[in-house]
């Protein structure tokens, strides 16, 4: 007499929870549970269907696509597909290698290199290699713009960045800034500084007498770095002629002496009309020196006939070569004076 073992449908199996050692056997998949009083359908007896993954109770691979994997899910407690993307976890840490569509390696984790052609998104640390593309900072402002070829400083509203360069040069005798150009006649490559009042989205004119550029040498002083000289630009501060394309300019020439103070007494001055002043804010002819003065080599006066020495607008003190009278004369506030004898020089 046959031994027979409670049966029923797969579905009707999963309703039931089997009480321990009791015997399921279902008539539509011919499988045997066993139950341990705990699970519900039982467990399925070892040897009893084929060796399946689906046919593990733990197992769900219902709708399993190509290309898919297998994760246990703790709320289900059950192994489940997933696709192969899904299986990275945020927050883990992987150590793989990332290759591009030709096998080459563009992340390497060996020796800790990024050899992508293009990145997009932010890169930290130390980037070794060719970088081509513009530089931004934090507050979006362009710092190297790759289009038009240039390092430009970063602007936030009015706050401009008043350092965006530091140059450190190591060695003696070495330019750490060169620039060669290609030039015709007299056009020639340029060092550009361009100023304003105003603020630089809206840039308002210069007034006389103010600072366009300063070039300041410094030296280490044993606490800080000192000013020794310095040079400055800017429109001529007695101008009164500043407008459309029109900038009189003044280059002023200062050196510090040993109490650490500038004045004019160390100044020398370029003015807009080409006038050179050594210790004079406002030189009056080619050269104005306010002081003494030594020549080591000859001084050669102007040379005027009688009709080219009236045509001028004398001042005292003055001394001419009279190539009329071959003599020296000199102006006293009145008259041309011979100054041989000391009569007055009057033209035949």
């Amino acid at each position: 007499m046959a031994l027979r073992l409670r049966r029923g449908t797969d579905a009707e199996r999963l309703l039931i929870t089997p009480a321990q050692g009791e015997l399921i056997y279902t008539t539509d998949t011919r499988k045997l549970y066993i139950g341990d009083g705990t699970t519900v359908g039982g467990r399925i007896v070892e040897g009893s269907g084929s060796p399946d993954l689906a046919n593990l109770a733990d197992v769900d691979v219902a709708g399993v696509l190509d290309g898919q994997l297998l994760a246990y899910n703790s709320s289900t407690q059950k192994w489940e597909a997933i696709n192969a993307g899904d299986g990275v976890v945020e927050g883990s840490n992987y150590k793989i290698n990332i290759v591009g569509a030709d096998s080459s390696i563009m992340i390497d984790t060996d020796t800790l290199q990024v050899n992508a052609t293009i990145i997009n998104g932010n890169v930290f640390g130390t980037l070794t290699g060719d970088v081509q593309g513009s530089v931004f900072s934090d507050d979006s402002g362009i710092l190297v713009d790759a289009v038009a070829g240039r390092i430009v400083g970063s602007v936030n509203n009015d706050t401009v960045i008043t350092q965006a360069i530091t140059i450190n040069n190591v060695l003696s005798n070495n330019s750490p800034i060169l620039v060669r150009g290609v030039v015709s006649g007299t056009d020639a490559s340029n060092l550009e500084y361009s100023s304003s009042r105003g603020t630089l989205a809206a840039p308002t004119v210069l007034s006389a007498g103010d600072g366009i550029v300063d070039i300041v040498a410094s030296g280490y002083d044993g606490t800080a770095y000192t000013p020794t000289a310095l040079i400055k630009m800017g429109p001529d501060k007695y101008t009164t002629a500043i407008g459309t394309g029109v900038m009189p300019g003044r280059i002023l020439f200062f050196t510090f002496d040993e109490t650490g103070a500038i004045s004019a007494n160390n100044a020398m001055v370029f003015n807009r009309f080409g006038n050179l002043g050594i210790k004079t804010d406002s030189p009056a002819q080619a050269l104005d020196v306010n002081g003494n003065a030594v020549v080591r080599g000859f001084t050669q006066f102007g040379t005027f006939t009688y009709l080219e020495r009236d045509a001028l607008t004398p001042a005292a003190g003055m001394v001419i070569w009279n190539s009329d009278s071959t003599q020296f004369e000199g102006f006293d506030g009145t008259n041309w004076i011979n100054l041989v004898d000391g009569v007055a020089s009057v033209a035949p």
